[in-house]
């Protein structure tokens, strides 16, 4: 019999034996090694750029003129011996007559809560949010969160010396938080930055559009470098740079995860891996935080990040958009159905 490690064990040995890089190989070993290899992009977003006229990907495109990063010369110089098109489906806004009255339900209970003030902080213990945290598949458009509540899931992201999940990776923040705000109370709805590392401040600054605001948000703890940036109703832009998913427009706010892309590799190739670890630990926390409010969260795997990197102003590799997430109050799917792990292979 196979012995099984529990996944969150698991975790915590890889991230704690994997802190620090390897040796650095040569550029030799590096080439003999991809030769080696069968390498295969996974998910390209090329098929909407076929759709542009003059499109080909035949010859070598230039992604500063237009976005394409994905062309066969490259290809081949690249040895890619396989690739996955994405092919870009609309999500249909279409439900029966039974769904659409569950969904009416649920929103109309959602807003009795709401105009009655009702709080929203849970009583249940970790263990209890731990075991319950989901992903939503879709949020009501309506619910909203308090400030204060808010600025708690910020200040979680924020490492604190031997405090977990933070104590298990070593490095500074290498990843702030770009944040598309719909309905926080006393906030405008708008686009905002969490800046984790203040030594970013300067740098973000510099590389990001002039025409950003950098307005300090009032009534904020001091260590968290809080800024709105733009105030504009955000919600069709988050929606638009999520794939056009509603998910990241209809919940109380979503999220870019914006790493410090060179320099982070300037340090060794390696630290590439450690922007996504970074990245999913934001997600996790996030994840139970939205729990402990009664919210929930998603993580968002669709995203055009060359969009949102030009929304942001940025023009180069020193800022690069790794992960993105939303939050809010999600609508339960009746077809659905939570069962006990391994329910699969129980027996009476």
């Amino acid at each position: 019999m196979k012995r099984r490690i529990p996944l969150l064990v698991a975790v915590i040995i890889i991230l704690a034996s994997s802190q620090a890089c390897k040796r650095m190989l040569s550029s030799d070993e590096i080439y003999k090694l991809h030769k080696e290899l069968n390498t295969i992009d996974s998910h390209t977003d090329t098929p909407l750029r076929m759709m542009r006229q003059g499109t080909d990907l035949a010859i070598r495109t230039d992604p500063r003129k237009n976005g394409g990063k994905v062309d066969l010369v490259r290809m081949e110089e690249g040895g890619l011996d396989g690739i996955f098109f994405a092919v870009f489906v609309l999500s249909s806004p279409a439900f029966s007559n039974q769904e659409t009255d569950e969904i009416n339900a649920a929103i109309k209970e959602k807003k009795a809560k709401w105009t009655a003030g009702e709080t929203t902080i849970t009583k249940l213990s970790a263990k209890d949010i731990i075991q319950r945290r989901r992903s939503a598949q879709r949020f009501d458009g309506i619910t909203t969160v308090e400030k204060d509540e808010f600025l708690r899931m910020l200040d979680m992201l924020i490492p604190r010396r031997d405090t977990p999940p933070w104590d298990a990776i070593s490095w500074q923040p290498r990843i702030h938080v770009v944040l598309f705000i719909h309905r926080v109370k006393g906030l405008e709805p708008g686009l905002y930055i969490l800046i984790r590392n203040e030594s970013a401040i300067d740098s973000l600054k510099a590389n990001l559009s002039d025409k950003m605001e950098w307005l300090p948000i009032e009534k904020t703890p001091d260590h968290l470098n809080f800024y709105r940036l733009v105030k504009a109703n955000a919600q069709n832009a988050s929606a638009t740079l999520s794939c056009h998913q509603h998910i990241a427009s209809d919940g109380a706010f979503s999220l870019g995860m914006l790493s410090e892309f060179d320099a982070a590799l300037e340090t060794s190739p390696c630290v590439y891996k450690h922007l996504y670890w970074e990245a999913g630990i934001l997600g996790h926390i996030l994840y139970l935080e939205a729990e402990a409010i009664d919210l929930q969260g998603t993580g968002i795997g669709c995203y055009f990040d060359d969009a949102f990197h030009e929304l942001l102003g940025i023009t180069d590799t020193q800022f690069q958009s790794v992960y993105h997430f939303t939050v809010g109050a999600a609508l339960n799917d009746s077809r659905l159905r939570t069962i006990l792990p391994y329910e699969h292979i129980r027996r009476d």
